[in-house]
């Protein structure tokens, strides 16, 4: 096996890559998700509660109830509204002098509570039986930031195999298949080669996705670990696409079949019940997750992302093999 027959197929589709429009595009597209994505992140850190109130809410009440997080005032019809929301407010009003505690339904079970302990500090002052404290204990981050940016470094991962599948059935639709092998070029050093581009920009858009997010604390060791494991995971989709497709438009319908069950193992690691969780440990994406959920919440062990990354490595071999026959014949279609 040679490195430099290896480095040139890769060198190959770089160059071809960058003329390729819809390439660069598909490159560009998890960046750009990414730093939208952030645009849109509300900062948890910047209050622990949010309060919306009307014109009956006195301004002392106000003033102690931005002890506890961030508060805004709204027209009375406006406050029913911004608390039906998806996201997590807290209306109060002023009726008959008494103060209404105003919720949607699906806050978290402690809410309600809390809040009352707030206001009873308010009204009783240093007489209240009660101290109204935030509790610390759980998550000190939003959940959408960390589900988030493990899905965008799964997406980047999975639309970089897909780069290299089309980068394969590219070579296919031009007939050079053959010629290439007449170089003398061997078929694991074309696919090895095939498959550099997609690593490289896999690993490079993993940690630009976890610094841009803010996991500058999680860039170390255990997180290449699980980034190689992940890209290879991406690989293997990008070789299925482009082994099993004759053309661009059947690479983008077995992109479709296979994507939809790896995002639903996505979803099912952060849905369903522990209990549960074995119906996806066939899918090397959702020990991807697991890893990086670990990494990203500080909650794992380095033997414990060791085993994590192996699973994923294990499986992508296994379905290696699995197709070992159909990656031959695929190579030889022209």
């Amino acid at each position: 096996m040679s490195l430099n027959k290896i480095m040139k197929v890769f060198f190959r589709d770089v160059k071809s890559g960058f003329r390729d429009y819809l390439i660069v595009v598909m490159i560009l597209v998890p960046l750009l998700i990414t730093v939208g994505f952030k645009m849109f992140l509300p900062n948890v850190n910047q209050a622990s509660l949010s309060f919306a109130v009307d014109a009956t809410v006195e301004s002392p009440l106000v003033e102690h109830l931005e002890e506890y997080g961030l508060v805004q005032e709204y027209g009375k019809e406006e406050l029913y509204k911004r608390v039906n929301r998806v996201d997590e407010v807290i209306g109060i009003v002023k009726e008959n002098g008494a103060y209404k505690i105003i919720l949607e339904g699906t806050e978290r079970a402690d809410v309600e509570r809390l809040v009352s302990m707030i206001l009873d500090k308010y009204v009783a002052g240093d007489a209240a039986v009660v101290e109204a404290k935030l509790n610390t204990v759980g998550a000190k981050e939003s959940p959408m930031k960390l589900y988030g940016t493990i899905f965008l470094v799964i997406f980047a991962v999975m639309i970089n195999g897909m780069i290299v599948g089309l980068n394969i059935i590219e070579e296919k639709e031009s007939k050079t298949i053959s010629s290439i092998f007449a170089a003398p070029l061997t078929k694991l050093e074309f696919i090895l080669g095939k498959g550099i581009l997609g690593f490289v920009l896999s690993i490079v858009e993993t940690y630009f996705i976890l610094w841009y997010m803010e996991y500058p604390e999680h860039l170390g060791f255990p997180t290449l670990l699980m980034a190689i494991a992940a890209t290879l995971s991406g690989l293997i989709i990008g070789y299925i696409i482009g082994l099993n497709s004759s053309n661009q438009i059947a690479g983008i319908a077995i992109m479709k079949i296979v994507f939809l069950p790896l995002t639903f193992s996505v979803i099912g690691a952060i849905m369903l019940k522990e209990s549960l969780q074995f119906l996806f440990y066939w899918s090397p994406f959702y020990w991807v997750y697991v890893g990086f959920e670990k990494i990203l919440g500080g909650t794992g062990t380095f033997g414990g992302i060791i085993i994590d990354s192996t699973l994923v490595i294990g499986l992508c071999l296994l379905t290696m093999v699995i197709m070992k026959r159909k990656i031959v014949s695929g190579l030889s279609a022209e």
